[in-house]
């Protein structure tokens, strides 16, 4: 008996995952950068090279704020988000080694909610997720270049509820949204073009892309999942686990994610071999770029895709 459409679709997806989990080493050179909560409203960031580094190395401390995301260009800089509970909600973004800190955005004071940033380095765009809390309940995706100049409101929610969380595919020119805890949807860059991707999802908080093999991942409570980028297919389980943040690796290999109180663990995309990479307090956001020597290979990789594809 021949399998259904849907049923082939299933099948063709789960053996692209085992194929792309079989690819282990690449992943051990990358560059994590971490935030926690160290104490009451103030976070902290570190990072950590997961190849020679045996403890963490502060990037910035003292921020005021729940920092709700990180997003790093790795030939630029690193951008994160801040939440305090009185203060003015922000975006900021300082060099790798944490000089240089700047104010790219600001939100408010008493009426901030400030969530997921993304970088979007082949545009010079950045991504950020906001909300006016004590007004009329708006939430919103704002783009703005990478040093907060030309904000536009690429999208509002039509029934009050925040977006989780952000990603870009570059190449294709469109933001994924993970909206109210239950959706995905994705847009152009200037936010026309919207359509619905996933729905019906549970408690949904974190979204990471893998757009040279067309899937998501897809990260809440209590699950890490993945699905087709097109939403063709049904998101299949990986891990029964909670991530308060979530990573996949510049090679598409491994996944990173933190738990609360609970160390930072490296898995492969089909939630095999978990490995323990670092520990921080309470971590609550986290990205990874690939070390230099990755970041060359990686570059000959694209440039042999690019040659493949000018013979066809």
């Amino acid at each position: 008996m021949s399998l259904l459409p849907a049923t082939r679709l299933t099948v063709r997806f789960v053996y692209l995952l085992l194929a792309i989990a079989a690819i282990g080493s690449p992943a051990r050179a990358d560059k994590l950068f971490l935030a926690w909560e160290s104490s009451g409203d103030v976070s902290t960031m570190v990072w950590y090279d997961t190849e020679t580094s045996t403890s963490n190395t502060t990037v910035v401390s003292n921020q005021q704020g729940y920092m709700r995301g990180i997003s790093v260009d790795p030939a630029g800089r690193v951008y994160w988000s801040g939440d305090p509970v009185i203060l003015d909600g922000y975006i900021r973004s300082a060099n790798h080694n944490g000089s240089d800190v700047q104010t790219v955005a600001t939100v408010p004071t008493g009426n901030a909610w400030v969530g997921p940033v993304t970088v979007d380095a082949t545009h010079g765009y950045l991504y950020y997720a906001a909300a006016i809390r004590l007004t009329d309940q708006w939430y919103g995706v704002v783009r703005t270049g990478l040093d907060g100049s030309n904000p536009l409101v690429i999208t509002d929610t039509v029934t009050n509820r925040p977006v989780y969380d952000l990603a870009v595919d570059e190449a294709a020119g469109q933001v994924y949204m993970a909206y109210d805890g239950h959706s995905i949807y994705r847009c152009n860059l200037d936010g026309s073009g919207r359509q619905t991707v996933l729905t019906g999802l549970s408690n949904l908080r974190q979204l990471e892309l893998d757009p040279a093999q067309g899937l998501m991942y897809l990260g809440g409570y209590p699950y890490i999942s993945v699905a087709p980028m097109d939403g063709s297919v049904a998101p299949v389980t990986i891990l029964d686990i909670h991530p308060r943040c979530m990573a996949l690796s510049p090679t598409g290999s491994h996944l990173y994610f933190g738990e609360a109180y609970s160390p930072i663990c490296r898995v492969k995309v089909d939630g095999t071999d978990m490995t323990e990479i670092t520990r921080v307090y309470d971590p609550v956001a986290l990205d990874v770029i690939p070390e230099p020597a990755t970041l060359a290979l990686l570059a000959l990789g694209g440039l042999a895709v690019i040659r493949q594809k000018s013979k066809t």
